[in-house]
Order: C-alpha cells, then structure tokens, then sequence
C-alpha cells in the first residue's frame, strides 16, 4: 500500500512539474509573441512612412512637371504677346496720337 502511495505522490508531483513548466513555457511563448507583434507594428510602421514618402515624392514630380508645364505656356504667349507689340508699336502710336489731335 505504501508502495502504491509513494507511487501516487510521485505521479502528482511531476504532474505539478508538468503544469509548472507547461505555465513557464507558455508565458515565455506569449512573451515571445508580444515581442514579435512589436516587430511587426514596427516594420508595418517603416513601410507606411516609406509608402508616404514615395507618394510625396511623385506628387512634388508631377506637381513640378506641371508647373514647368505652365510656365512654358505662359512664356510662350508672353513672347507671342512681345512681338505682336514690337511689331504693331508704331502703329499703336500712330493711331493714339491721331485720335487725340483729331485727324
């Protein structure tokens, strides 16, 4: 009988050592998870930031672009608008001073 309850007593204890370990094990799997899931919020993070700054960066492209863009065009009729005064000044002149003397 004695034999029988060392036997048990010995079963329950690493029973218990099992259950401890098994907590053990599992709070250093979930500290292990906690970690991994700062990791990935943290690579998430890096990729969003580098996400942005790409799309920042083509939009200042697409914005200079267009703005290059506008400013040819503007030039362009400038020019247009200088060489039709260059070549119509004196008669601008002419017509100015006619009509204020009259003739």
């Amino acid at each position: 009988m004695d034999d029988i309850l060392s036997s048990i007593i010995s079963i329950e204890k690493r029973a218990q050592e099992m259950v401890n370990e098994a907590h053990l094990q599992g709070e250093e799997i979930l500290k292990k998870a906690g970690g991994t899931c700062g990791d990935i919020s943290a690579d998430i993070t890096k990729r969003q930031e580098l996400r942005i700054s790409k799309v920042d960066e083509m939009e200042r492209k697409v914005a200079e672009e267009e703005i290059d863009k506008i400013r040819l065009q503007y030039e362009d009729k400038h020019d247009l608008l200088q060489n039709l005064y260059k070549s119509r000044k004196q008669q601008y002149i002419d017509e100015i001073f006619n009509n204020i003397i009259g003739r």
